[in-house]
């Protein structure tokens, strides 16, 4: 990453967002994910973040976002087990993300469905990669860009063939954020429901404190 960084040209208002990228690169990952992240890079360092010359952003100013520091931190997360709020449905099943980390031990998966975070499932849940490395033109959505630099954190939930999942299954994303070192969250998750299979999902998202959750589902 470093090493693109200097040779090729970029757009210096990205730099920042891009810092923390290089600690991915001290973490272990599939040569197939090192590649989506060096694409994520590659086409952020090139746009930016949209600007209201942008087609569709005329009317938004991401300027209070340039003002603040992100910071992404690849080590697990700490927190108050109790501040996690309750289910939205008592009879539901649910998958728990701290800023953008799995949390297993918080999560009761339903019969037929598997979780898994997402570099977990990199290497061990097979045709996993098909679905992920179709990420479409980063150019002209630099937020997926950046989710895509930061490839790491998230979930991959797998509905087996044949499964009808009866009840719901939420979703939850909870942040923890700071006023003193703003995380950035980066999750990636992936829905992958199998033939004549079928799920409902609640996707729920709550926190506390300054952050920034850039997300993408698919």
């Amino acid at each position: 990453m470093n090493a693109f960084l200097q040779q090729d040209p970029v757009n210096e208002t990205t730099l920042p967002w891009l810092e923390d990228v290089v600690k991915l690169g001290e973490q272990p990952a599939a040569d197939w994910v090192k590649a989506l992240r060096h694409t994520g890079v590659e086409q952020f360092s090139r746009t930016g973040l949209p600007t209201p010359a942008w087609e569709g952003w005329q009317h938004t100013s991401l300027r209070p976002l340039m003002q603040t520091y992100f910071h992404y931190v690849v080590d697990a997360v700490k927190f108050d087990v109790n501040k996690i709020p309750p289910k939205l449905l008592p009879d539901s099943s649910r998958i728990v993300l701290v800023n953008g980390q799995y949390q297993p031990q918080l999560s009761d998966v339903p019969a037929g469905v598997t979780v898994m975070s997402l570099m977990d499932a990199s290497v061990q849940m097979e045709g996993v990669e098909t679905h992920l490395v179709s990420i479409g033109d980063l150019r002209s959505a630099p937020f997926k860009a950046l989710n895509t630099a930061y490839m790491h954190d998230g979930v991959v939930l797998k509905v087996e063939d044949g499964v009808e999942v009866s009840q719901p299954v939420e979703i939850l994303f909870y942040n923890i954020g700071s006023t003193e070192k703003p995380p950035a969250i980066y999750p990636r998750t992936l829905y992958w429901l199998g033939k004549n299979s079928g799920l409902t999902l609640l996707e729920r998202h709550a926190g506390e404190g300054v952050y920034l959750s850039n997300g993408f589902s698919g």
